[in-house]
């Protein structure tokens, strides 16, 4: 593996307590909505994972603080003014409609789930949704039910029926956030790395190693297609598009030994696709950003020899270095808040933190707030597009002693970290849309 990619990954362990969420500031903390889920009494096992799902989504949104209840009583107004005289907000039920006679003999599927919220105050319904009992399609309703159910909370919006994927070895996986619904999309003996989403179509871009070089190829999610992008010398990595779509960056080395930024644009008088250099340096580059603004942000080590981040303006070409000191690598963007957040170790361990770009000018270095601390590497962070979440890598030591890396979630304003994988194999490069490709969603 070449020492760019080595650079990307953590070099170095640390023991953080495992376990499955983790609050590293109280300094954060918000006064959140109660919400109360009531677990109708003797329900199949199918309305308790529902409930569990639905419980999981809104404590990760990080507004709501949530208590799980069987319920013993038909659910009723009187039930509702009873929970808000313990302090529940809201109320939601979890049900499975009972099949008729027919329909349990001839059928061998399990009866829907039913889902109804209202409020605690006066038992006022506000929601109501059944779905499928089956685990996949029970999950995908449950994550799209709690979507609407915080935004009729809190007038918020959520992550919950977003997809992520990240590599594992030579395999690609993809998840539903809370990593519920796992599948691997791509297998194969070769090593692959660095994925990244098309942000229209359900296509991931990733790199593969193969014979003296590393490919970039995609990967359609549902048909499985698979296609060679670019198949130069050397190293072939992280294709970034703009929004739009009409640009894209490219790392790639041209077997020359260190990595440039190339650009691909159209040419406005021929039409044709051109592919330009962007860096013309020594170091290693890589990791580079759209901005909102047309600008781009990416990672070198031209200058001091360990990577730093980097701000190219698009019209002048003019190149500022960001943050100073340090291992500063692996940056991701949020355009939502304008903001970069990458991994710099601290006292050994690898911590995230967050720039903001929303007044830089190119004359001062903006001001680093630090997200993370305590023990455990936290490396390869991405930003889920509304900025309230941040998928990562964290290495830490279980109870049994025994390593692990993971994929884990990060609230920006709690900073409660909430591991979504688990099993021996080693996960990196998580890459995360706010679309439910995982299910098959276009």
């Amino acid at each position: 593996m070449s020492s760019l990619i080595c650079s990307f990954l953590f070099v170095s362990s640390a023991i953080a307590p495992p376990t499955t969420f983790v609050c590293t500031s109280r300094h954060h903390q918000e006064k959140k909505t109660v919400c109360t889920v009531l677990i109708e009494r003797g329900a199949g096992s199918e309305a308790v994972a529902a409930a569990h799902v639905l419980a999981k989504d809104l404590t990760l949104s990080d507004y709501c603080e949530v208590q799980i209840k069987e319920n013993q009583n038909p659910f009723s107004d009187q039930m509702c003014r009873q929970l808000f005289d313990e302090s529940a907000d809201f109320v939601c039920s979890v049900s499975q409609k009972n099949s008729s006679l027919l329909k349990k003999i001839f059928s061998s599927s399990a009866p829907e789930i039913e889902i109804v919220a209202a409020r605690a105050c006066d038992g006022k319904q506000i929601f109501s949704t059944s779905c499928s009992a089956d685990p996949v399609n029970r999950t995908y309703a449950v994550h799209g039910a709690a979507d609407q159910l915080l935004a009729l909370m809190v007038g918020a919006k959520s992550c919950f029926n977003s997809t992520l994927a990240w590599c594992q070895g030579s395999e690609i996986i993809l998840s539903d956030p809370l990593g519920i619904v796992c599948k691997s999309i791509l297998g194969g003996k070769s090593l692959v790395f660095a994925p990244t989403w098309h942000f229209k179509e359900p296509i991931l871009y990733f790199s593969q190693t193969a014979e003296s070089r590393h490919v970039l190829k995609s990967i359609h999610l549902f048909s499985g297609e698979q296609q060679l992008c670019v198949d130069q010398k050397g190293l072939n990595m992280q294709l970034a598009y703009n929004e739009s779509g009409d640009k894209s960056l490219l790392v790639m080395s041209g077997g020359k030994g260190n990595a440039e930024l190339f650009l691909s644009e159209k040419d406005l008088a021929t039409g044709h696709q051109v592919t330009r250099a962007l860096t013309h340096n020594k170091g290693s580059n890589s990791s580079p950003l759209f901005l909102k603004n047309g600008d781009i942000a990416f990672c070198s080590d031209f200058e001091t020899n360990s990577p730093q981040l980097y701000y190219l303006f698009a019209e002048t070409k003019r190149v500022v270095r960001l943050t100073s000191g340090g291992y500063c690598a692996a940056p991701s963007y949020c355009s939502a808040l304008h903001a970069l957040i990458y991994t710099k170790p601290k006292n050994g361990i690898f911590q995230l933190y967050m720039l903001s770009l929303k007044d830089f000018d190119g004359k001062k270095m903006p001001d680093e707030v630090q997200l993370t601390f305590g023990g455990g590497n936290k490396t390869d962070p991405v930003w889920h597009p509304q900025g309230r979440m941040i998928a990562f890598v964290y290495e830490f030591i279980n109870p049994a002693g025994v390593k692990e890396i993971q994929i884990a979630l990060l609230s920006r304003h709690s900073r409660k970290i909430s591991v979504v994988t688990h099993g021996e194999q080693r996960k990196s490069f998580p890459a995360w849309i706010d679309k439910p490709w995982w299910h098959g969603k276009a």
